[in-house]
């Protein structure tokens, strides 16, 4: 890592720690920032953006720390109650995140929040991400309804490449679905859960999303060996 690159992360650990703690596993962190790579890609986004997004994916969740494990980690399909719950997660991510913005900027001198600036610009993709994740390109979504391009590109992209994590891994709550069965859902989801040109995206680069997949999706377990 270079000292821009340190600079520009520098407020990262103790919060990707925390969603550690709470959630993922430092292989689904890499994954997705993995999945975001050929996204980008393909949509030709500037390269300073695109690594801007890639840092910034293993805060996405960061809010589910303010979700209670019961909640969080039950095995079932959630109750209204507990689903709405479950969607403060964003604002609460939101929150965390600029809370420690705002104490790194505290802590700096001047001329140290003078060379933070990459760090900041990181976070606020961070905080981008974090917030507008579960909004959908029909309007559907939350916290806030947003729809179409009021939603940011980061957290356009981020909702697809975390809807297929979520579908292709295990977790507490379901078996990994197949790479078919995960397509399939993405496209289902064109224009309505994503963003079109996202989805069109996904497809065109799909065979590097399996090839990424394949190094971190837990094989299914198999038979118990004879005694």
């Amino acid at each position: 890592m270079n000292a821009r690159d340190a600079d520009e992360t520098a407020p990262v650990p103790a919060l990707r720690q925390t969603i550690l703690i709470v959630d993922d596993t430092p292989q689904n962190l890499t994954l997705l920032g993995e999945l975001l790579l050929p996204l980008y890609r393909v949509r030709a986004a500037n390269s300073g953006a695109r690594g801007m997004i890639v840092k910034a994916a293993p805060l996405h969740d960061i809010g589910k720390v303010g979700v209670p494990d019961a909640t969080l980690l039950k095995p079932g399909r959630l109750t209204s109650a507990e689903f709405e719950i479950m969607k403060l997660h964003p604002s609460i991510g939101a929150n965390a995140i600029d809370k420690a913005m705002c104490q790194a900027l505290a802590a700096a001198d001047d001329d140290a929040a003078a060379l933070a600036s990459g760090a900041f610009a990181f976070m606020e993709v961070a905080r981008e991400i974090s917030l507008n994740r579960h909004e959908k390109w029909d309007g559907s979504g939350y916290p806030a309804g947003l729809a179409g391009d009021a939603i940011p590109v980061s957290a356009r992209l981020m909702a697809l490449a975390d809807v297929f994590d979520a579908l292709l891994t295990r977790r507490v709550y379901k078996a990994p679905l197949t790479l078919e069965q995960t397509t399939r859902i993405i496209r289902d989801g064109r224009g309505t859960h994503f963003d079109p040109e996202v989805v069109d995206a996904f497809l065109a680069c799909r065979e590097q999303f399996s090839e990424i997949a394949a190094r971190y999706v837990d094989p299914e377990p198999g038979p118990e060996p004879a005694r």
